[in-house]
């Protein structure tokens, strides 16, 4: 059924912020104290989960309104919410600002005042040099050469038009760059999901392409080649290149304070990208960064509780694998409880891929510090809670460690069938790979050899020698950055 305005406005409203909600209140009132038909609506959306109900149709005619119309009022308010939250937000975007400039000088030119138009356009032509909104450009210079032709002075109107062309070619090499960029998320969220060498041989090509184009001279062109870069790298886990492309965009960014104060969340990615490198290059110095990272939200002026949120969320997860790491198994444990209460805290701006990342989390800390049914617990909420599709990596890594846990508790019997369904369902997704395949098969035997202590301390030492190999090998070595086996193997040689 196709959803009409009400479910649009519902999902507006929702996604503000404390300060916009606020102010939208603020431009809904026409008088001091009046509650308006507007205001009613708003706060009634505001505080229903769903954008349509009959108590929300009832609070409405109890107030005398008729709900005949309420219709037409939800796409009244729709648009006055976005005309507002314009005006709040052009302080705050220099893209808004920069675009509000090109209205304006529309408005000169349609009311014949050309010089007037002229001068608002050479200051909306600085703005849209300064931030590289090459599209925006290309409208102010075509405007620009209108006022030019109605003045009779043609040689301004073809140098404009000249200028316009020499912007289109430098849009046309972003658009190149923004492309190849394009491509490489997609060809990591296909490696993600099923390693292979036909990715990697797609991506291997699609650098080469980006290598023949060279650097680019813009930031936006020089920011789609880096995260291209930064994606490869990353897929080729080749960690010293992967911190240097991001190192590089890192730098790029602060060279350009404009573009971190418009998209501060993006900035946090890069961030966050780089502390996870670091932890892994680098303890002492993810020890280090740990706590300027958790500071990063108190330095944007925008998109605040979203980026305490991010950051909420990555340093805390960060902070429990290398406590993991570190065999600091009861620190990592006790992290739990005061992650659990910011989640809780969150939990309506958490998005689902975070939440799912944190309860598998919790399920190998729980394995790690011997909280073997806690594990359990987060194992069945990761399976259960959440759809397979979401995070097809997290939920085959949860099949595998619901059969490590059950063999640490000792309940050898349930193991010959959870690996069965666990075999089943790689082979059915396409997943069963050999470091799986491995896992699986020796699962099995230790199973079958839990009165054999000296059988099965043999097995475990001929499964560290596959999986070093395993962990070297390029198609393989995915599979442990999401558990590590061989972690698993130095726990139990500690307890």
């Amino acid at each position: 059924m196709k959803k009409d305005k009400a479910y649009e406005l519902h999902h507006l409203i929702q996604s503000l912020t404390a300060s916009e909600k606020k102010y939208i209140r603020r431009q809904l009132i026409k008088y001091e104290g009046e509650t308006t038909k507007d205001l009613l609506l708003f706060d009634l959306l505001n505080h229903e989960r769903e954008p349509e109900t009959e108590a929300l149709k009832k609070a409405y005619e109890n107030k005398g309104y008729q709900s005949d119309y309420l219709s037409a009022d939800k796409n009244k308010l729709y648009e006055e919410i976005l005309s507002g939250l314009s005006e709040l937000n052009a302080d705050y975007s220099n893209e808004i600002k920069a675009n509000e400039s090109l209205q304006k000088a529309i408005v000169l030119y349609e009311k014949k005042l050309f010089e007037q138009c002229l001068k608002q356009l050479a200051k909306a032509k600085k703005m849209a040099e300064t931030y590289e909104l090459w599209g925006l450009m290309i409208s102010l210079l075509h405007l620009e050469q209108r006022c030019h032709r109605v003045r009779f002075d043609f040689e301004k109107a073809k140098e404009a038009m000249g200028a316009e062309s020499a912007v289109f070619e430098r849009q046309q090499l972003l658009n190149t760059f923004a492309e190849i960029h394009y491509e490489s998320i997609s060809l990591r969220v296909k490696y993600s999901k099923a390693r292979s060498n036909e990715q990697l041989t797609a991506f291997d090509n699609l650098v080469q392409r980006l290598e023949s184009i060279g650097k680019g001279n813009d930031f936006y062109t020089e920011f789609n080649r880096l995260e291209t870069l930064c994606n490869y790298f990353y897929v080729k886990d080749d960690l010293e290149q992967d911190m240097r492309s991001n190192s590089s965009l890192n730098e790029l960014m602060q060279a350009h304070k404009w573009y971190i104060e418009d998209n501060p969340l993006n900035y946090i990615a890069v961030r966050t990208r780089l502390l996870g490198i670091q932890r892994r290059l680098s303890p002492q110095l993810f020890w280090k960064e740990l706590s300027n990272y958790r500071s990063l939200p108190k330095q944007v002026q925008k998109q605040k509780q979203a980026a305490e949120i991010n950051v909420f969320i990555f340093s805390n997860n960060f902070e429990l694998d290398q406590l993991l790491l570190e065999n600091r198994w009861q620190e990592a444990f006790e992290l739990i409880e005061p992650m659990e209460k910011g989640i809780e805290k969150y939990r309506e701006q958490i998005d689902g891929n975070w939440l799912y990342s944190a309860v598998y989390r919790f399920a190998c800390t729980s394995l790690f510090s011997a909280n073997y049914n806690k594990s359990l617990d987060y194992i069945h909420k990761a399976l259960n809670d959440f759809p397979e599709s979401l995070r097809p990596d997290l939920y085959n890594a949860a099949l595998m460690l619901q059969i490590i846990v059950h063999y640490e508790i000792g309940n050898y019997k349930l193991i010959p069938s959870l690996v069965s369904n666990a075999r089943y369902h790689f082979k059915k997704s396409n997943r069963l790979y050999r470091t799986e395949t491995l896992m699986l098969n020796t699962l099995k035997r230790l199973s079958d050899f839990k009165k054999e202590p000296v059988a099965t301390e043999k097995l475990f030492k001929e499964l560290r020698v596959k999986l070093l190999k395993f962990r070297n090998d390029d198609f393989e070595k995915k599979a442990f950055s999401v558990f590590d086996f061989l972690e698993w193997l130095d726990f139990r040689s500690n307890v």
